[in-house]
This record gives C-alpha cells, sequence and structure tokens, in this order.
C-alpha cells in the first residue's frame, strides 16, 4: 500500500481576505462623502457668485488689501470673483482656480486651459503671500509650463522662476524663493530630502537657536523653503504612477577606517598559504582550513575592533584572499584612480576598498543611504496641495483615499466630447426644442443645451454602469479559472 500524499484535486486552499468590519465599513462610507459632494458645492458656489453677489466697486488695491489679510473668506471671495469677471476672466478659467485653491483635483486636458488656471491661482496665492510650486512630471514639461505662465503673469509683475535637473544648486534657493517656482517633481524631492538630511543634524531647538546667534543656522542654507502650496500638473502620471517610487540620496563614510580595515585584512591573507592554510575549489571558491583558523586566531589576538571576533575575522580575510586572486584586466581594471568592474559583475563595497588598497588608489570609503521617501509621502508633506489630472476615471477614489483631493470637472476627459461621442437628442426631445423655440429663440438654444447636459449625464452613469459590471464579471472569471487551475 503506497503511503504517498496525494492532494485534494478539487480544494483550493489559499487564505481569504478579512472581511471589513461595520465600523471600517461605516468609516468608509462617511469619508467618500465629502469626495462626492464637493464638486456639487463648489458648483452651487460658482453659480451664487456669478449671480452677482459679490461687490463689483471695490478697488484693486482694497482687493489685494483684503486678501493679504484675511485670505479667500466669506466676505472677500464674492469681491474677488466680480473683480475678475470685470477684468474678463472665464467663468471656466475661475471654477478651475478656485477649486485649485480650495484644494481639488481639477480634470481637464487643455494645455491652453490649464496654464490660464494656473496663472490666476499663481496670481491668487501672491495676494495672500504664499508662494506657489507648479510640479511636473519631467523638465521637459518644467521648460514648456514655464515659458506659458511667463507671458500669462507679466502684466502681474510677479516673480517666476524654474528648477531643471541642470540647475546649480547656488541657483536654486534663488528660484525657490520667487513667488512661483516651476519644478519637476524629482527636482522639488530630491532639494527637499537634501533639506531634511542637513537640517536632522542639529539636536534640538535649544541647539538652532545658538546655531542662530552664531550665525551658523542650517535654513541659511537650506534650498527650499518648506512646502507651502504645491499644485502638480499631470496628476495621473505623478500622484498615481509614480507614486511609490523612492527617492534615495546615499553617500559615503570617511575613507580612513575602510582604509585600515582593508590593510589589515589584506595584511592577513598575505601570510596564508595555499593547500595549507585556505583550499580553493572548482568554482573558486575559497574555504579555510582548520590550521589556517588557528594561524588567524593566533596573529590576530594582539588586533583590536572586529578582528577579535572570529566569524567575522575569517570571513574579512577570506574576502582579502580572493582579492588577491583578482587579476587586472579580467575581474576588474583601474581607470583614473578609480576601480572599474565589468558591467553584470559588480562587487560588494568591501571588496572595492581591498583592491583600491592592493592597487595603491585613493580608498572612496563606504556607501550609506542617507535619506529615503517616496513621491507618495512628499506630496502628502505639502501644507496645501492640488492637482490638473487629464482624466479622473478610475483615480478619483485613489486621489481621495491617500491625498484627500476631490475630483472636479472641468472639462471632459478625451474621447468624451468629441464629435459623435455623444448620440444626437430624439425625436421628443426635438419637438419639445421647437416648441420651446417657436415661442422664443433664446429659449430653444437654452432648452437644447440642458437637454444635451442630461444626455451627457446619462450616458456618463451608463458607462459607469457598464464598468462596475465589468470589473464584477473579470473578478468572477479570476475566481472560476483559479479554482479550475487552467490558465488564462
Amino acid at each position: 500500500m503506497s503511503s504517498a500524499f496525494t492532494p485534494d484535486a478539487t480544494g483550493y486552499p489559499e487564505r481569504r481576505d478579512p472581511d471589513l468590519g461595520w465600523r471600517q465599513s461605516l468609516e468608509r462610507w462617511l469619508l467618500a462623502w465629502p469626495a462626492r459632494l464637493g464638486s456639487r458645492f463648489l458648483k452651487r458656489e460658482l453659480a451664487r457668485l456669478e449671480s452677482g453677489a459679490g461687490d463689483s466697486s471695490v478697488s484693486s488695491q482694497v482687493l489685494r488689501e483684503g486678501i493679504r489679510l484675511e485670505g479667500l473668506n466669506a466676505r472677500t471671495l464674492p469681491q474677488w470673483y466680480a473683480g475678475m469677471r470685470r477684468r474678463g476672466e472665464d467663468r471656466e478659467v475661475l471654477a478651475g482656480a478656485l477649486a485649485l485653491i480650495r484644494g481639488m483635483a481639477v480634470q481637464c486636458d487643455t494645455p491652453a486651459l490649464q496654464a490660464s488656471v494656473l496663472a490666476l491661482v499663481c496670481e491668487t496665492k501672491a495676494m495672500s503671500g504664499r508662494a506657489v510650486h507648479v510640479l511636473t512630471p519631467d523638465d521637459a514639461t518644467t521648460r514648456q509650463l514655464e515659458s506659458r505662465l511667463q507671458t500669462l503673469l507679466q502684466p502681474s509683475g510677479l516673480r517666476l522662476a524654474r528648477v531643471l535637473g541642470d540647475t546649480p544648486v547656488r541657483q536654486r534657493p534663488v528660484a525657490y524663493r520667487a513667488s512661483v517656482t516651476v519644478v519637476s517633481v524629482r527636482e522639488a524631492l530630491r532639494d527637499y530630502l537634501g533639506d531634511r538630511i542637513a537640517l536632522n543634524r542639529t539636536q534640538g531647538e535649544i541647539t538652532r537657536k545658538l546655531a542662530r546667534l552664531l550665525d551658523r543656522d542650517p535654513l541659511q542654507s537650506a534650498r527650499m523653503c518648506g512646502l507651502p502650496f504645491g499644485i502638480v500638473v499631470d496628476g495621473n502620471r505623478s500622484l498615481v504612477e509614480q507614486a511609490c517610487e523612492p527617492m534615495i540620496i546615499a553617500g559615503r563614510t570617511g575613507a580612513e577606517s575602510a582604509r585600515l580595515w582593508a590593510a589589515t585584512a589584506l595584511g592577513l591573507a598575505e601570510g596564508l598559504e595555499e593547500a595549507v592554510h585556505y583550499g580553493v575549489s572548482a568554482d573558486n571558491s575559497i574555504d579555510l582550513t582548520a590550521e589556517g583558523r588557528r594561524e588567524l586566531a593566533r596573529r590576530g589576538a594582539d588586533l583590536a575592533s572586529v578582528w577579535g571576533n572570529a566569524s567575522r575575522r575569517d570571513f574579512d580575510v577570506t574576502l582579502a584572499l580572493q582579492a588577491l586572486r583578482f587579476k587586472s584586466g579580467q575581474q576588474y581594471r583601474v581607470a583614473d584612480q578609480q576601480i572599474e568592474f565589468p558591467p553584470g559583475a559588480a562587487q560588494s563595497d568591501e571588496m572595492l576598498h581591498l583592491l583600491e588598497v592592493r592597487e595603491g588608489i585613493p580608498v572612496t570609503g563606504h556607501r550609506v543611504i542617507r535619506g529615503k521617501l517616496t513621491y507618495q509621502r512628499f506630496f502628502r508633506r505639502y501644507e496645501e496641495l492640488a492637482a490638473i489630472c487629464g482624466d479622473l476615471r478610475g483615480i478619483r477614489s485613489e486621489l481621495w483615499n491617500i491625498y484627500g483631493l476631490a475630483g472636479f470637472c472641468l472639462t471632459a476627459p478625451a474621447g468624451v466630447a468629441e464629435a459623435g461621442a455623444v448620440p444626437p437628442l430624439g425625436k421628443g426631445d426635438e419637438r419639445v426644442v421647437r416648441i420651446i423655440a417657436a415661442l422664443s429663440e433664446a429659449g430653444g438654444k437654452r432648452a437644447r443645451a440642458v437637454l444635451l447636459a442630461r444626455r451627457i449625464r446619462h450616458k456618463r452613469r451608463a458607462d459607469a454602469r457598464l464598468r462596475r459590471s465589468l470589473l464584477r464579471y473579470d473578478k468572477q472569471l479570476e475566481n472560476i479559472t483559479a479554482f479550475s487551475g487552467r490558465a488564462e
């Protein structure tokens, strides 16, 4: 009788995801409402402002002083809206600017409209004395957007600066002290992380105050002036796709300790004999013999530090023996006072130090990670954050759950507002439009616009229901496929 174990072919053992308790479900349900109602409340507020609630007689100087002292509150907001409308700003631009000021994710895929909205937000924030960081996905977008904003902000006299990958370190503090700074997300995160590394070297508030008295405050050498207000351009790419990518700043320790360690290891290794104190296998790996370990224990008895640890000492000397067997021009080469390894054959820092001491070139020291931060955590450290996205479909809930950004649709995403995407009015709707147009031409146009907007809403809701049903179908198909054991 065979005793071999035969697994159950009808079962599929796995750990199930735990169900949400009633508290977590209630919390998730309550937190979803601000994201759902934020856009609706903003549209109602825009309708009240458009109806003429503001005081259009306020001068621009009084408006600037009011916003600088109080910000955009219940008193200054109608005045600001009326002043911008009197200046000729479009209602759509004002809606997008107000949504960004309120810390929302605005859906807009038109570059010209994006630049107009960003320029108005920067001008309004400058009135209240707040600097703005316009965060782009790359340097190419930084150059294009900076050129557009430069033209739009020229009448206001605001100082605009940009930071690129090749911007010198000396010029970066000056750029970040401008009213508006256009910078890629990667460069902004690198400068912020560098500032945090420098500031963390202080030993508390008392040390910082003493440093200020001695004119050695680390804030004087900081590149950025904090993270006041950030607008992420192309949020689909920066806030979602690159969110978990880390920025790592590495450095090297002092070279003297690494040089002493490598010189000691090589000195101990040079006194050992092959086949007596160590052996070399067919795959070129080195193993110490019992006689070799006794010899190292005798010679390392007078050494201090880590050399008193037998296992660590044996490992370091074995590594030194491998370094002595390396041949220049095969396993490595020396170029410009540096050790270079062949592609795909990188070695550890310890091996690098051993070869540097062996060749008599300067030792570089150990590589250490000084700072590490993901894009997601960087965005969440802004005091105020907003975003412009080309399409909010599919990421709206993620933006709210992670960053607290409610969505606001300024324009329809690409492909929705194109010709033929919205079906024409039906026969009944056309009949209603003709009846109203016979009474009033303006009323007929307004009725057509209302009916078309209703059909667009119905189409979007139908598309959303279809996507949800397809997701449920995909999930069921995955479960069936996994249970049957058949590959898709």
